[in-house]
């Protein structure tokens, strides 16, 4: 099962195309829900709006913990610039330019759904785990 960050963002398309290949999953709300996914999917909208949300429901230290420990994760735009700041999750090492994931959003939404999604997450959708 995957963890949908359902606090704002592209919540609904996310849990679409994971319904669309057979991959259960839920939202995220509370603390309660990081109970049983096997990874995250933080939607893309505005990262400071996500991760205020995140302090407001008492989720930001246990999804940083998780993520920390090795929980895999994907992000788009928002969640990318989570990963990377030091004063959020600080796990990705690079330098993240909004606007230029903005302007290619739509291209990188075509080649994650059609070649992205399942090299990512195959691993972790076999047999007991889905």
């Amino acid at each position: 099962m995957i963890g949908i960050l359902s606090l704002q963002g592209a919540i609904s398309e996310h849990a679409s195309v994971l319904n669309k290949i057979g991959v259960s999953n839920k939202a995220v709300l509370n603390q309660n829900d990081l109970k049983g996914p096997v990874g995250l999917i933080i939607p893309g909208d505005e990262s400071t709006a996500i991760k205020k949300l995140m302090a407001y429901n008492h989720l930001f230290p246990a999804i940083k913990k998780l993520i920390q420990e090795g929980l895999p994760t994907f992000d788009t735009c928002a969640g990318i610039v989570l990963l990377s700041q030091p004063e959020s999750f600080d796990t990705l090492k690079v330098t993240v330019s909004v606007m230029a994931l903005a302007a290619s959003s739509r291209a990188l939404r075509k080649i994650f759904i059609l070649t992205l999604w399942p090299i990512l997450f195959t691993p972790y959708l076999s047999g007991h785990l889905i």
